[in-house]
């Protein structure tokens, strides 16, 4: 997953990332642009990236409950990123054989949504599947996504009971995806939960 910030790359977010993430810091792997993690409980391994002149921090998860860590890894990006005031960044997707091709996740949303299931990356002719791109990084069931939010809930200590967090985030709609779930409301969920502790 690429995180493309569009105006400028603060270059305190991947320090607040490491500082924040420590405990899952592998033996003595990091360096001032990057930092190998890894998921005590799940056995995931992570691998962050930041390129400041492209404005760009890269995450490749690999191993089991991958999913998992991404997303608690995503939300934790997120949550350092909404600290900054107007700081705009675009969520990228990589092509499974051409990493370095990416697609805008809104925009893959946007297809599901509309029963859209062809996506075609700006200069490839190559055609992928958006339910394909989205099981890159959505949970694929009720049970993942229940994964998903107890790995998050794990750093939070103000919960929200979890039927009702997970009734907003999945959406019953009937799409070539079949349910949908929000990602960007969980995360809204458990953004809002920490600014209310900030108070």
């Amino acid at each position: 997953m690429d995180f493309l910030h569009e105006d400028f790359l603060p270059l305190s977010v991947l320090p607040r990332f490491m500082v924040k993430l420590h405990k899952d810091i592998k033996g003595e792997q990091h360096w001032r642009t990057g930092v190998v993690l890894q998921d005590k409980d799940g056995g995931a391994q992570a691998a962050v990236k930041a390129d400041y002149e492209k404005r760009r921090i890269s995450l490749w998860v690999n191993g089991p409950r991958r999913k998992e860590y991404l997303h608690f890894l995503w939300y934790s990006l997120r949550e350092i990123n909404a600290s900054f005031e107007k700081l705009r960044v675009r969520e990228r997707v990589p092509m499974p054989d051409d990493p370095e091709r990416t697609a805008d996740y809104e925009t893959l949303l946007k297809h599901a949504q509309r029963g859209n299931d062809l996506y075609i990356p700006d200069g490839s002719d190559k055609e992928y599947s958006v339910k394909e791109l989205l099981g890159l990084v959505q949970p694929k069931d009720k049970g993942e996504l229940r994964s998903v939010m107890q790995n998050i809930d794990k750093q939070q200590e103000d919960k929200e009971s979890a039927a009702e967090v997970f009734n907003r985030v999945v959406e019953p709609k009937i799409t070539i995806l079949g349910i949908t779930f929000n990602i960007n409301e969980l995360f809204a969920v458990i953004l809002g939960r920490e600014r209310k502790k900030r108070k």
